[in-house]
């Protein structure tokens, strides 16, 4: 039981941006398996130092920590672990622009899932969370592309995706500020900007409820980018200006020291001669 507080506090701590103390906790998951030889709080250990260095953007470090994770809860035969992670994984690989080994690593989750029958959310949130994202990169490759081909598979796909996405999201508080961003991305990719709008103010929202200053950060950072597309109908959300939310990313990246965060926005700023 301690070690499960012990994960799910460190998940919180993540989650509101106090990277140090998450950090703390794993390392106090690592002294439980060290003095208690208790296997489960070094399979702990991994899941949560995973989770941190991939929310820091911190991705080769994340990758590392990932795979001896993954090698761990196969020697333990942790399935259920074994398939958040795999999740995880698909996430870091999509980052990496690897969308070929993402759809791999989903693909294998898939097989765990068609071998457990029911799985409860929390297990199941970061494998649809991957699915959504992967879904949406290759809609948004056709777009660019007019590959009206795949525009119209992957308008399905990741439809079908984000709606498992946020159904399970609804009972796996973590993953709802990214999953209602992401819904109003998807939205806003096929043009539906009201309704995309709709999206981003109940992310925000959450966020704000939840103090989850993470995920807040970077649906400002979504937020802006859409709203200086050519296509955007719209300059402006709840009253705030599109600049004003590249500059509350900003602040929010910097006081959270988020290094690749800052240097995405930095150059989507030059690309589009923002000033700040």
């Amino acid at each position: 039981m301690i070690s499960t507080y012990v994960l799910l506090h460190g998940l919180l701590k993540v989650e509101q941006g106090f990277f140090a103390q998450a950090e703390l906790l794993a390392e106090k998951l690592n002294e439980i398996w060290e003095i208690y030889e208790y296997h489960q709080a070094k399979g702990l250990r991994y899941f949560l130092m995973a989770i941190l260095l991939l929310k820091q953007r911190k991705i080769n470090d994340a990758k590392t920590v990932l795979e001896e994770g993954i090698s761990f809860q196969k020697e333990m035969g942790e399935e259920l672990t074994l398939l958040y992670y795999l999740g995880l994984k698909a996430a870091i690989q999509i980052l990496q622009k690897d969308q070929s080994a993402a759809k791999t690593s989903l693909n294998h989750a898939k097989e765990i899932i068609t071998t457990k029958g029911r799985v409860i959310p929390f297990y199941l949130s970061r494998y649809y969370i991957g699915w959504f994202i992967f879904n949406l990169k290759m809609l948004e490759k056709a777009i660019l592309s007019k590959d009206y081909s795949n525009i119209s598979k992957y308008k399905g796909r990741a439809l079908n995706s984000g709606d498992k996405a946020l159904k399970t999201a609804k009972k796996y508080a973590p993953d709802k500020v990214e999953a209602l961003k992401l819904m109003g991305t998807f939205l806003w990719l096929i043009n539906k900007q009201k309704k995309a709008l709709k999206y981003w103010i109940q992310s925000i929202s959450e966020a704000e409820k939840m103090g989850a200053s993470l995920e807040l950060s970077r649906t400002y950072f979504e937020v802006g980018k859409r709203l200086f597309e050519r296509k955007s109908n719209f300059t402006e959300l709840n009253k705030i200006k599109r600049k004003n939310y590249l500059l509350k990313a900003r602040s929010a990246f910097t006081a959270m020291d988020l290094q690749q965060d800052l240097k995405d926005l930095e150059k989507f700023a030059d690309l589009n001669n923002i000033d700040f």
